[in-house]
């Protein structure tokens, strides 16, 4: 009977615990990747190949918010592609018209400047010379070659609860596995998409209730 007791107290505390664990886990959390370095890494690779420099000082930033909730055994995840292109765009569109200028500058004799060259050129801006009407133009057609990347902007499933693991299930088809500690979500994320390691550190913390 003293056997049997202690198996049933042994069970109602494995479940109570089970329980305050999924209520202190469920909830959203977020979390933010700085993209900035990688996307350098494959400016400067592109650069160095078809241009043969390396060394252009970059402005800026551009980073990538992301977003899961973990509910009733259920997760969804979001990745904010629309402002991670927006900054894309505002991060090229800081730095391409120094960039082409500099490129110029670099094949020009000390004699003339920039804007002596593309005048005696016959045209009127840096624009005009590469066949556009406009720097609106030029950008329009720069950025319908392409987007940063094809990033998951959702995903959605089962999660499993282990202690103080937390697996979601099928994410981007595979089992993705994030620790909790401290009240925030710690795990990898594959960005090898985004010229990123496969094995990126992520920590989703919490949002205020």
């Amino acid at each position: 009977m003293k056997k049997k007791l202690a198996a049933l107290a042994m069970t109602t505390v494995m479940v109570l615990s089970l329980a305050g664990c999924g209520k202190k886990i469920e909830g959203t959390y977020v979390a933010e990747v700085d993209l900035t370095d990688a996307l350098e890494e494959r400016l400067n690779d592109y650069i160095k190949k078809n241009h043969g420099c390396d060394d252009f000082d970059w402005n800026g930033s551009i980073s990538l918010s992301m977003e899961l909730e973990l509910s009733d055994g259920e997760y969804t995840f979001k990745a904010d592609k629309e402002q991670l292109e927006k900054d894309y765009k505002e991060f090229m569109c800081e730095n391409l018209e120094t960039f082409i200028l500099s490129l110029i500058e670099d094949n020009l004799y000390d004699t003339m400047t920039v804007d002596e060259f593309i005048e005696s050129s016959g045209y009127s801006s840096i624009w005009e010379m590469l066949g556009y009407d406009s720097v609106e133009d030029y950008y329009d057609a720069y950025f319908d070659e392409g987007s940063i990347a094809d990033t998951t902007q959702k995903e959605s499933g089962d999660y499993e609860i282990d202690g103080d693991e937390i697996t979601l299930e099928d994410f981007a088809g595979d089992d993705m596995t994030f620790t909790f500690e401290d009240g925030e979500l710690k795990g990898k994320l594959d960005f090898s998409d985004l010229g990123m390691d496969d094995n990126v550190k992520v920590t989703f913390e919490r949002e205020d209730d």
